[in-house]
């Protein structure tokens, strides 16, 4: 299986257009290479020797339990070594192919290519003191789309970072959780029925969310479609805002109501913490500890 399915078609393309693959190189054009047994000119490809690193890592065949790996993944610029040679080499050994290729684009900086000579490199290690390891993690699972390239932008990646994980979810938990709203800074409890007009269907529509959220989060980080299910959290964190707005807590007197807009919002922040927690964890349990559901 290939994921993103587009990719399927470069593999076809391949192979119509290969013939046989030699596995092995002279030793005139390639000295340093794996010598072949029993033939002094020739050294092995250097592709059969990388892609077998794969079994030498995992302890095969000792390790067998570790084989074959449920997916792999890799990019775009090496598909047809794993998608077309390395099956063949398996194939030929008797051992078991992997289940499932994931492949994934390139990034752009700036919509050009990274290039040494034109200086726009972008160091991880840099990168991570500026925006944060978790910042830069949530950045790159949010706009890398597997489907193509995606762009690096330095002024994007704040934009982002302080969108989603600051304005969004990090306001919304400090305006739930002043002790002028929440006396007894205790989790509110939920009462049914205590919500009218556009609150009442707010709230429901919010609910129903909250419930939906976390299967669809589930199976889109298990189609590594991170994206994706980042982009469907986000949009219950909008939700929840929303709704926090409409309600306007801060109008409302100690009881049954202000309880039961406190409690949703809450869960809208816990649910969708916990869901994150995968991209940002610290922060994500921050959010939980402040609630007083910290992750355990």
């Amino acid at each position: 299986v290939i994921r993103p399915k587009h990719y399927l078609q470069f593999v076809l393309q391949y192979l119509e257009l290969d013939g046989d693959l030699s596995i092995s190189r002279s030793r005139s054009r390639l000295p340093w290479g794996i010598g072949v047994p029993g033939d002094d000119t020739q050294t092995i490809y250097v592709w059969l020797d990388a892609l077998v690193n794969y079994l030498s890592f995992v302890g095969y065949p000792r390790a067998a339990k570790l084989w074959p790996p449920t997916c792999q993944i890799i990019g775009k610029d090496i598909l047809k070594f794993h998608a077309l040679y390395w099956p063949a080499f398996l194939m030929a050994m008797k051992i078991p192919l992997p289940e499932k290729l994931f492949v994934h684009g390139h990034w752009l900086v700036d919509n050009a290519k990274m290039s040494k000579s034109v200086g726009n490199v972008i160091d991880p290690m840099v990168a991570k003191e500026l925006y944060t390891v978790e910042g830069l993690r949530y950045f790159l699972l949010k706009q890398g789309i597997p489907q193509g390239d995606s762009n690096f932008s330095r002024e994007k990646a704040i934009n982002v970072i302080n969108s989603d994980l600051v304005n969004n979810i990090g306001n919304l938990l400090s305006r739930a959780t002043v002790k002028k709203l929440n006396v007894k800074q205790e989790y509110p409890k939920f009462t049914q029925d205590v919500f009218g007009g556009e609150v009442a269907l707010s709230a429901k529509s919010l609910i129903k969310e909250l419930e939906e959220i976390r299967g669809k989060t589930a199976q889109l980080f298990d189609d590594l479609l991170f994206y994706k299910a980042i982009e469907g959290i986000m949009a219950v964190v909008k939700s929840g805002n929303g709704f926090f707005q409409l309600a306007q807590p801060w109008k409302l007197n100690q009881g049954p109501e202000l309880d039961s807009v406190l409690y949703l919002t809450y869960e809208t922040v816990r649910v969708t913490s916990l869901l994150l927690s995968p991209v940002v964890p610290t922060l994500a349990n921050q959010a939980l500890t402040r609630l007083g559901t910290p992750v355990q």
